[in-house]
């Protein structure tokens, strides 16, 4: 990095404008850090989720209306501030403002308030609530993993109907029925032999018998509440497709891929190496040294 370049950051940085949305971002990310570990974890609980991200919205928005939560921020950022020698300052207020917004306010602390502290803060309320709260009704469908019928309650199965009813081509008593024969399905099967997750349940109902549950289970699990599941696909790419295989047809990539994010799966290896002698008949080498060696 030039001099010049690392001078324009220091400046850019040393700047009250800097400082002050710092403080209140890293205020908030830490009231947020537990929800998005949780939400990021491979067996997330989305009812647990549920109840985190409305304990999290409450306490976000009594900060959003408690002015001493304000005033500490602020009285943190100036201390900050003048370890550096950087004074409070805000932008100067022009009668016609037309390449940002002209905030109203008679001092600088009233003018970040207005002009941070509860625009950011109102973006997360808003995130939240269609992020997560918005889809919170179905997510009631995690009730439908045999591990957790014994919560499924009536209320639940309306709310759940009542989510899902655009999906379900039935009526409520229809699908209430479906429900307690699921629910009697299982109680007949011993608590080890019970699936407690939401691919597994997938794997174990059969959609000729319990159509609608199915069509529940599999709108679901195609709602990710977070890109944690893409962003370690593309990491998992960009492991895989180095710069020594950058030649490599689309199948094999996808194989790979497939390989290295689920590397915890049991493979069957004799069958992997049937399968690839199978191929080609100069392959059947393969095949007849795996012989040899057991």
């Amino acid at each position: 990095m030039s001099d010049a370049k690392a001078r324009t950051y220091v400046c850019s940085i040393e700047r009250f404008d800097f400082i002050l949305p710092l403080v209140v971002c890293e205020h908030v990310l830490q009231i947020l850090a537990p929800l998005s570990e949780l939400l990021q974890a491979k067996d997330s609980d989305l009812i647990e989720a549920m109840k985190e991200t409305k304990a999290v919205y409450a306490v976000i928005q009594n900060e959003r209306n408690d002015d001493m939560v304000w005033d500490a921020l602020y009285a943190s950022a100036v201390d900050f501030a003048a370890t550096i020698d950087v004074e409070p300052s805000s932008p100067r207020c022009a009668h016609r403002q037309t390449l940002r917004a002209n905030t109203p306010a008679n001092s600088i602390d009233v003018y970040w308030k207005r002009s941070v502290f509860f625009p950011f803060y109102d973006h997360v309320l808003q995130e939240l609530d269609d992020r997560l709260l918005g889809c919170s009704e179905r997510f009631i469908a995690q009730y439908l993993i045999p591990s957790n019928l014994g919560q499924l309650t009536d209320n639940r199965v309306n709310a759940l109907y009542e989510a899902f009813k655009a999906d379900i081509p039935v009526s409520m008593a229809v699908f209430h029925t479906e429900v307690k024969r699921w629910i009697t399905r299982w109680s007949l099967e011993d608590e080890e032999n019970m699936p407690s997750s939401l691919q597994d349940t997938l794997h174990s109902v059969n959609p000729d018998l319990y159509p609608n549950i199915f069509t529940v289970l599999s709108v679901l699990i195609s709602m990710p509440v977070s890109t944690a599941s893409a962003e370690r696909s593309f990491s998992v790419m960009r492991r895989v497709k180095s710069y020594m295989r950058s030649t490599m047809s689309t199948e094999r990539l996808s194989a790979l891929a497939m390989l290295h994010a689920h590397k915890d799966m049991p493979v069957d290896y004799e069958a992997v190496v049937k399968e690839f002698a199978q191929g080609k008949s100069r392959r059947l080498v393969f095949l007849f040294n795996n012989k040899e060696s057991q």
